[in-house]
């Protein structure tokens, strides 16, 4: 038993308040020790949930990369478009006023 640790026979030289004060004693290291195993029970949690937060923010971040790679790749695709509309634009524009100065000239 616990207290037996501590007890000894009226015979004993340990009087009551020696008794009382290695009972304190061993108290206060018990409460040191759970103090100590709640903190690291504590920091291991904390290091859990930074663990966990940072995955999560790695995973954001690599959809983000991979969002603007895509809205990049669209851009250059559409801007290719644009360049070829415009010079369709031009050719047909070019052909209707050499047309249209043919059938001027007649």
């Amino acid at each position: 038993m616990f207290l037996s640790k501590f007890w000894k026979s009226p015979e004993s030289s340990l009087n009551r308040g020696s008794y009382i004060d290695q009972f304190e004693q061993h108290l206060a290291e018990q409460r040191r020790r759970i103090e100590r195993q709640q903190a690291e029970e504590l920091e291991q949690a904390l290091q859990d949930c930074e663990n966990r937060l940072r995955e999560e923010y790695d995973a954001k971040l690599e959809k983000n990369y991979q969002l603007i790679e895509e809205l990049i790749a669209e851009k250059k695709d559409l801007a290719a478009q644009y360049d070829k509309l415009v010079l369709d634009m031009r050719q047909i524009s070019e052909k209707a006023q050499a047309k249209q100065k043919q059938m001027e000239e007649k």
